[in-house]
């Protein structure tokens, strides 16, 4: 068991998936990936895997992919 005040580090990470399901299958989709440099690293081998467009928006949370996003909208 875990508790609330454990030192295990915390880390987060926003990545949502874009495209169609036949991109999918492919492994074309696209993403905008909000986390920090050293995860964004650790993880990008696998979002490889998925995606053929992996945007990084460093810092996490700074608001850049939301603004992005409905640019992609329109």
């Amino acid at each position: 068991m875990v508790s609330s005040s454990s030192t295990v580090p915390r880390r987060r990470l926003d990545a949502p998936l874009g495209r169609s399901p036949a991109e999918a299958r492919q492994g074309k989709l696209s993403t905008l990936v909000g986390a920090s440099t050293p995860l964004f690293e650790r993880i990008r081998p696998l979002l490889d895997t998925i995606a053929d467009t992996i945007q990084p928006i460093v810092p996490r949370g700074s608001g850049q992919k939301l603004v992005t996003n409905f640019v992609s909208l329109g």
